[in-house]
């Protein structure tokens, strides 16, 4: 190969001729030369390719990411949707749950946590309707035995009242009311000691305090108490109550009217008196019959010891016609106790003259005490010495080494309050109704109106006199008298 090049020679602006120069061209780089010319004609159609082979692989790669991205969204869908919606199922299943449907259950069954989860959920439900059932049927049953028991309580003539553990009122039933005087709007609710100080009932109250320092088992006891002025006997039994954890949970009290039956007993013991009377009086009048008899028959007979068989018959007739006399004259003295002579008295004084009548005995101490505020009394002197002289010589004859003589004042009820208590022997649990009672005795010698008279004494000043054991050993007598008679 030759290289040719050709340039013109101008002078003045005039080509004057034309300068050829040439040369001959290796063969190496001829070769060289056409191996680039072929790279640069592949280079050319490869310029020529490019855009449609890039517009290819664009499409391509653009449907391949496309390909990769919906793919993924789907895979994300359906992961998305296997999670939200059983937390859906449950959200819908708490929602109506909690709008008190026990009956809906999750249908989803999988094998995976949230399968556990509701699976888990659905057995807390099928625990829930269980539980709900057991419940109702508990709470029927409860709501039918308070209904039952509320019934009850309303139907019987016992006062029955429930205190709970701090001592609140919670139940308290009409009878309770109506024996107490009170309301049971004001009373429930309210605290016992309330209740209490509305009653102004000592006994009442040792008995609460001996319950709650002891903290278990019961407590029974006949007290006597006064309700708007009113004397009432009543049998209080009070008893601590425990749930079957064996834990405390209130104190429940239940109240008997006894002073009707108090008062038929007493009807009752008239009858016995009667018919005791009746005896002592037929058992003289038979001698006295066989005795008129007797003399009737001798003087018909003409006997001749006829003077002799008056004289003792007469003897024997006027003997038990002074018995008689004598049985007559001392129940009357009982059936006609001396019309009471109130006046304002200084019951220490009394109180004095008793016990200077007994100084000189020197086998009993007599021991008396006073409240230093006490208020003159409306009595008959006379009698209330007596009452008391009985009840002293009772305590003398029941073997006593000492005697208390206390009196106290109760402001809150105006009354005066006195206690003969002794050391002696004491009163049996089953001769302690029948004290008063006329001609009961538990002496072989004794006319039993010892404490009849007492007892009439004391009801006519509108008083009460009860007995009780002592502790350890004796017998206690209590007499409460209003200060004014009015």
């Amino acid at each position: 190969y030759i290289i040719r090049a050709a340039s013109p020679v101008k002078e003045g602006g005039r080509i004057t001729g034309v300068v050829v120069v040439e040369t001959v061209i290796p063969q190496d780089i001829i070769v060289k030369m056409e191996s680039i010319q072929k790279a640069f004609n592949e280079y050319i159609q490869i310029k020529v390719q490019q855009n449609p082979i890039r517009f290819v692989y664009f499409l391509m790669l653009t449907i391949a990411a496309l390909l990769i991205i919906f793919l993924a969204l789907w895979v994300s869908l359906r992961i998305a949707k296997g999670i939200t919606v059983p937390i859906q199922s449950l959200a819908e299943a708490t929602e109506t749950v909690a709008h008190g449907n026990m009956d809906f259950r999750i249908n989803l069954k999988r094998d995976d946590e949230i399968g556990l989860l509701i699976n888990s959920f659905n057995r807390m439900l099928d625990d829930l309707q269980e539980g709900k059932q057991s419940l109702e049927k508990a709470y029927k049953e409860s709501d039918r035995r308070r209904l039952s028991m509320e019934s009850i309580l309303e139907s019987i003539n016992t006062g029955v009242i429930f205190f709970d553990r701090s001592g609140r009122i919670i139940t308290m039933n009409n009878a309770a009311c109506s024996l107490l005087n009170v309301e049971r709007s004001d009373m429930e609710g309210s605290s016992y000691r309330e209740l209490l100080g509305g009653l102004n009932s000592d006994e009442l109250g040792s008995m609460v305090k001996h319950l709650s320092e002891k903290g278990f088992g019961a407590v029974e006891k006949e007290i006597h108490m006064y309700i708007n002025g009113r004397p009432m006997d009543l049998r209080v039994y009070m008893t601590i109550i425990k749930d079957a954890a064996k834990k405390f949970i209130g104190t429940l009290a239940v109240f008997d009217n006894l002073t009707e039956i108090i008062m038929a007993q007493r009807a009752l013991a008239w009858q016995e008196v009667a018919k005791r009377i009746a005896h002592e009086i037929k058992n003289p009048l038979t001698p006295i019959r066989l005795s008129a008899e007797r003399l009737l028959k001798k003087w018909n007979d003409n006997a001749p010891d006829f003077e002799d068989v008056m004289v003792r018959s007469t003897k024997t007739i006027v003997h038990e016609v002074n018995s008689l006399r004598s049985l007559v004259d001392e129940f009357s003295r009982f059936g006609k106790m001396p019309r009471i002579n109130l006046e304002p008295t200084d019951i220490k004084s009394i109180i004095e003259e008793v016990v200077e009548l007994y100084s000189n005995l020197k086998d009993v101490e007599i021991l008396p005490s006073y409240d230093p505020d006490m208020p003159e009394i409306e009595i008959d002197k006379k009698q209330i010495k007596m009452a008391l002289i009985n009840l002293m010589d009772n305590a003398i004859q029941a073997k006593s080494w000492k005697i208390w003589l206390n009196v106290f004042y109760n402001p809150a009820m105006d009354l005066i309050r006195i206690e003969v208590i002794d050391d002696g022997t004491g009163i049996k649990e089953e001769d302690r109704d029948k004290l008063f009672f006329p001609y009961f005795s538990t002496r072989k010698e004794g006319t039993g109106l010892g404490l009849a008279i007492v007892n009439s004494i004391i009801s006519r000043h509108r008083g009460y006199i009860r007995v009780q054991d002592n502790k350890p050993k004796g017998t206690q007598f209590i007499i409460e008298l209003p200060v004014g008679q009015k």
